[in-house]
């Protein structure tokens, strides 16, 4: 998938850079050694301002016996170091804080060399998408002098294996190109109406990131696989957003196909409608019968089955979990708590003295209900009730399976024929 065709990829090394190669071999010296020539470093120079000190007056005596082009001599050399220091101090900041080399000191920049070691991929050289090559490491991960200082810290005195997480890019860096920027508006407003995105916008996770307590960030789904930002088949459930086991597949001989991507099924992008909830919104991704029957001859074990005459919407998802049911049959127990028919119970037809005894079971919707396509036949009824006999005056006979709700249930037939609705008896009957 994604993350394989990533991984495959021929990774280039740029030059590198002399200051970036300096520092690397630097920030890997033993931290010890590194104290002790920084505490060599400050006691030199208390030494050798313990030594100018009590000689300042004279230094000025004899700054002020020299000439005048001796006193401009003097003043341009002082010039020209405040102008070098500042220079040095300046490029210095730029360096840390603005270019990618200084990263590089401790990110690597080699096809077999981690970015953390908690990455599953090599630090790719090549960003993907290439818009966002000419930015540095900084326009994104962002950092105080403070948290850089406890970075070294960390480094200088600790010398983890895994420096804590740093950098985090919040959602407004993304806003400012993404959703603000003249170029990228209009294109945010199509995905921001995708069913995918506004089941996530919709989430208590977002909105506990709105509440400041964390929660649903850009990079939560983007970016994971570091700066590959398309989302790969790992990315659903590597934040904890949805478990692993949740999100594997369970079913037949699909439970084998691990690197199957979410999208196969799901359809993240379909458009919503603007002010659609996240319920609306979610039911869109659930997979229907275009991305089941994509991958399954489904037509050839269903026959009979007509789209428009399904009474879910043809929405396989909403009964069908590939992800908890191993077998198509434990689909049986999902009508009464998928949220679709809770209300069952209040229909007498079901629980009342006639089929309550057939009701206990939860699962036994299907003894009258066909799966695809919900409505009783007498077919469905003679089936339990081989008793009824054909009587004096009634239509039923012989009381043979047929189709009661056929004009209903085809779509070219009117839903009652003229003369009104079918009845099943004549009058006098039962």
């Amino acid at each position: 998938m994604l993350l394989q065709a990533a991984t495959q990829e021929k990774l280039q090394i740029p030059p590198q850079d002399p200051l970036g190669e300096f520092l690397r071999w630097m920030f890997n010296l033993p931290g010890l050694l590194l104290v002790g020539l920084g505490v060599v470093a400050a006691i030199v120079a208390l030494l050798a301002l313990r030594w100018a000190w009590p000689r300042r007056a004279a230094a000025a005596q004899w700054v002020r016996g020299l000439s005048g082009p001796g006193k401009a001599a003097l003043a341009g050399g002082g010039l020209v170091a405040v102008v070098v220091a500042g220079t040095a101090g300046k490029f210095g900041f730029d360096y840390s804080m603005h270019n990618r080399n200084f990263c590089y000191a401790c990110h690597y920049r080699q096809p077999d060399v981690r970015l953390t070691s908690s990455d599953s991929t090599p630090y790719p050289l090549e960003w993907k998408p290439i818009a966002h090559d000419t930015m540095s490491c900084h326009s994104c991960h962002v950092q105080t002098i403070p948290a850089l200082a406890a970075e070294m810290y960390l480094w200088m005195f600790k010398r983890p294996t895994s420096v804590v997480g740093h950098g985090q890019v919040e959602n407004f860096r993304c806003e400012a190109c993404h959703m603000e920027s003249p170029t990228e508006k209009d294109k945010w407003k199509r995905i921001a109406t995708t069913a995918g995105h506004k089941s996530h916008f919709e989430s208590d996770s977002l909105k506990a990131l709105l509440a400041g307590k964390g929660g649903l960030q850009c990079v939560t789904c983007h970016g994971m696989e570091v700066h590959r930002f398309a989302p790969v088949d790992s990315t659903c459930y590597q934040n904890g957003c949805h478990l692993k086991e949740d999100v594997g597949i369970a079913i037949g001989k699909m439970a084998n196909q691990t690197d199957l991507h979410c999208n196969v099924c799901h359809q993240f992008t379909v458009d919503a409608p603007l002010l659609a909830t996240r319920d609306s919104a979610t039911s869109l991704i659930k997979p229907g019968s275009d991305q089941c029957f994509s991958c399954h001859q489904m037509r050839n074990l269903l026959a009979n089955f007509r789209e428009e005459r399904e009474p879910h919407g043809a929405k396989c998802g909403t009964c069908h979990n590939p992800h908890t049911q191993k077998t198509v049959e434990e689909v049986r127990g999902s009508c009464a708590t998928a949220g679709c028919h809770g209300d069952w119970r209040k229909i007498a037809f079901h629980t009342g003295a006639a089929h309550r005894d057939q009701m206990k079971d939860e699962t036994n919707c299907v003894a009258c209900h066909d799966a695809h396509a919900s409505k009783v036949d007498a077919s469905d009824c003679v089936g339990c009730h081989t008793e009824v006999k054909a009587r004096k005056g009634s239509r039923l006979n012989p009381p043979l399976p047929f189709d009661t709700l056929k004009a209903l249930r085809t779509s070219a037939a009117p839903a009652h024929p003229a003369g009104g609705p079918p009845r099943l008896f004549a009058h006098g009957g039962r």
